[in-house]
């Protein structure tokens, strides 16, 4: 007679499977909101443009991740009678969102403060910071046969470099270092300066360049921006342009390199089909074109000379390839950087570019309800850039297929319950199913989580740009 495990899957007894995760997902946020000022001007400050703070519990919340380039969005929803103050009355605010693992069912605590103060615990929730924090966009009321619901959408600091336009002839002060140079652009557009300047690693500090300092005579006007319509389009290309990325972390712009954001993340997730995921889509573009080469030319006006940083190198015949339509294409992709006189630095800005490129020839979407991936780690964490694998059938246990021939890994698929043509297929192709286990990166990400139904994780996944272009 078969075991309950037995019953439960076929193929079970081949390997003992792990209990299903048991999560307590839950949600908090804090609002920070100024009030339409109605009353009189002798008013005391609660209508006077000062904010007033207060937890509340939503009864839904979706926190999604863009690229750099993009301002990441959220939105709350909310009983009309949880909230303390009336909706239409709110000129402006702000938002910190929290998703956590609660303890168990009984733990649900009211209220994020913790000594009853009018202000949040400095490290959040539990100890936890933010998972965003964002400012208002709009606010919504809406009345139905369930009650009067509230819904507030925004987006996260991001939103404040993009909203302020640049000046299209304007030039930036020449000779002094990019860190500063951010820092002065961030304090024009954050007046308050609630934000802070951070660099990571720190050590990173030491190594800040002077922007300027190799274009020569053409420093005399400033640095130049071009193509630019918003303050973020600058910070964000300057930094580019000096072999650096910038983006936002709630409340800190952050400046790094590619190669430091990619070392400082732990070792990549790793997400399993059959054990803790929903659903799983792939996606490969056909090789029509092929995937370029980046290099950056800028023009010499003391040697009258172009000079070309280029990455990844390539050796000879490995400009063009054969594509997918038996065509060939130039694989190189140009950009004109002004003002850099340097092939080192011009290689290190291609270098820059070239991580940032991830032209998605492969993509993968997958959903899950679980907190952890296949190996503990936390997944309400995950972000734009982090690693993420995909494992198949992992209750054959670490390495178990490999180590089966083909026969074998026949007759095996076929108790976990496939058919057998399509385990045969299986087991021939075996190794390229074994491929996603290498790291994909994470192009956007989506926590929404609702009172009623829990919460769900999806991930969007591309692979890094494969500068050989070969045809599938």
């Amino acid at each position: 007679m078969k075991s309950a495990a037995e019953r439960e899957a076929p193929g079970a007894s081949l390997a003992s499977g792990p209990r299903p995760n048991v999560f307590y997902p839950q949600a908090r946020c804090t609002l920070s909101v100024i009030f339409e000022e109605y009353e009189a001007p002798d008013a005391d400050d609660f209508t006077r443009g000062v904010p007033r703070t207060f937890d509340v519990i939503p009864k839904a919340m979706t926190i999604h991740s863009n690229s750099y380039k993009e301002a990441d969005t959220w939105q709350l929803t909310f009983n009309a009678n949880d909230l303390p103050v009336s909706p239409e009355l709110i000129r402006t605010g702000a938002a910190q969102l929290y998703l956590f693992a609660a303890r168990g069912i009984g733990d649900r605590p009211k209220a994020l403060r913790g000594d009853g103060g009018d202000e949040p615990v400095e490290a959040g929730f539990l100890g936890v910071v933010p998972s965003m924090v964002g400012l208002f966009d709009e606010v919504e009321t809406a009345f139905g046969e369930d009650g009067r619901w509230v819904t507030i959408t925004g987006q996260d600091y991001t939103s404040l470099f993009i909203a302020k336009q640049w000046k299209p002839k304007r030039r930036l002060p020449a000779g002094q270092r990019l860190d500063r140079i951010v820092a002065l652009l961030k304090d024009e557009v954050e007046s308050a300066r609630a934000m802070r300047l951070v660099i990571d690693p720190p050590e990173l500090a030491g190594k800040m360049p002077i922007v300027g300092a190799e274009a020569g005579r053409t420093n005399k006007k400033g640095e130049s921006v071009p193509d630019t319509n918003t303050y973020w389009d600058a910070i964000y290309k300057l930094c580019i342009r000096h072999g650096f990325i910038v983006f936002v972390r709630n409340l800190e712009l952050v400046i790094t390199t590619p190669q430091a954001f990619m070392g400082a993340r732990p070792s990549p997730r790793l997400m399993t089909w059959g054990r803790n995921l929903l659903t799983l889509k792939m996606k490969r573009r056909m090789a029509k074109e092929t995937v370029p080469v980046i290099e950056c030319r800028s023009y010499d006006e003391s040697t009258r000379t172009v000079v070309r940083g280029r990455y990844p190198e390539t050796g000879k015949g490995a400009k063009k390839a054969v594509t997918g339509l038996g065509t060939r294409k130039e694989e190189t992709r140009l950009y004109t950087i002004w003002g850099i006189r340097s092939a080192k630095r011009l290689a290190e800005i291609a270098e820059t570019t070239y991580n940032l490129v991830a032209r998605a020839e492969q993509s993968i979407v997958l959903t899950t309800r679980d907190l952890v991936d296949s190996e503990g780690k936390d997944l309400l964490g995950v972000r734009t850039g982090d690693a993420l694998a995909i494992a198949f059938d992992e209750r054959f246990g670490a390495g178990m297929m490999e180590s089966l021939s083909w026969e074998q890994r026949v007759e095996a698929l076929v108790a976990l319950g496939y058919d057998r043509a399509v385990a045969v297929e299986v087991a021939l192709g075996f190794e390229d199913v074994n491929l996603f286990r290498r790291p994909f990166r994470v192009k956007s990400s989506t926590l929404e989580w609702t009172s009623e139904g829990g919460l769900e994780v999806q991930v969007e996944l591309q692979n890094f740009v494969n500068i050989r272009g070969q045809a599938p």
